[in-house]
């Protein structure tokens, strides 16, 4: 029998009829199978879970450290940013090249001012958030693998993911709202945490890894099959590509996802 992934535990992808009941309030399902499982992905799910921030999948609002620090080195060219064009090779040249504007970080970090409550600006500063977000990920990230780097955050690399291996180009303004994002990132923010903690945990490479990271894999390759190529189909073809570097990795972590 095929499975239903939509009805899948977002940890180990086991069929579950078990929902996230603040994710449901918020117009997407989202399961665990059990609240071991909850409790093993909350550290990371608790900052996108619930009304207004699930669905649409939310990045939440910078921390006044995370802020200073992006504006204190934001026409710094280093990290992966060297490889990147000249127009985008700093977090603010990245700003003009996306928005035309060197936005103000103020309106997307904590204890700002309320925004205008609009869909459309809301909108607008999530995008100016992602874009910051990866932007500064790939300013501080070597451009060469370390397996002894400490654990990364997922909602700074996460973003960069977003933005250059699911999106449209040109940039299109309706990026972050299409109907079958905000599932997609729930699943790829807990995978990539938990490929991230395979280096570092040994609980995370017990006998059922295997089994489980497959089944998580295939949930990713179903989703894009049904989802994501059939009406975008350069993202489509992007995110298969994205899915193979990221099955690379767990091979060389010991992890053998599904050929």
């Amino acid at each position: 029998m095929a499975i239903n992934w939509d009805e899948t535990c977002l940890v180990c992808g086991t069929e579950t009829k078990q929902r996230c009941s603040k994710c449901a309030e918020a117009g997407i399902s989202l399961g665990f199978c059990s609240p071991a499982h909850q409790q093993l992905a909350w550290n990371v799910h608790k900052r996108v879970c619930g009304p207004g921030k699930a669905n649409p999948f939310t990045w939440p609002l910078l921390t006044k450290d995370e802020s200073r620090e992006i504006i204190e080195h934001m026409d710094e060219s280093t990290g992966h940013l060297i490889d990147h064009s000249s127009d985008r090779s700093t977090v603010a040249k990245a700003l003009l090249h996306f928005w035309a504007s060197r936005a103000t970080k103020r309106s997307i970090t904590k204890g700002a001012p309320e925004p205008p409550d609009d869909k459309r600006t809301r909108h607008k500063l999530q995008q100016i958030n992602l874009i910051v977000r990866a932007h500064e990920w790939a300013r501080t990230e070597s451009p060469h693998i370390r397996w002894n780097a400490p654990p990364a955050d997922p909602f700074m690399s996460l973003p960069y993911w977003d933005l250059y291996s699911a999106c449209e180009w040109p940039f299109q303004r309706r990026h972050g709202a299409e109907p079958w994002r905000a599932r997609y990132l729930h699943y790829m923010l807990f995978f990539e945490e938990r490929i991230d903690k395979a280096r570092f945990q040994p609980v995370f490479c017990a006998p059922n890894e295997n089994v489980e990271m497959a089944r998580i894999v295939a949930r990713l390759h179903t989703f894009v099959d049904t989802h994501i190529a059939p009406v975008y189909p350069l993202v489509g073809a992007q995110l298969y590509e994205s899915l193979a570097k990221h099955e690379n990795v767990l091979r060389i972590l010991g992890v053998s996802p599904p050929s």
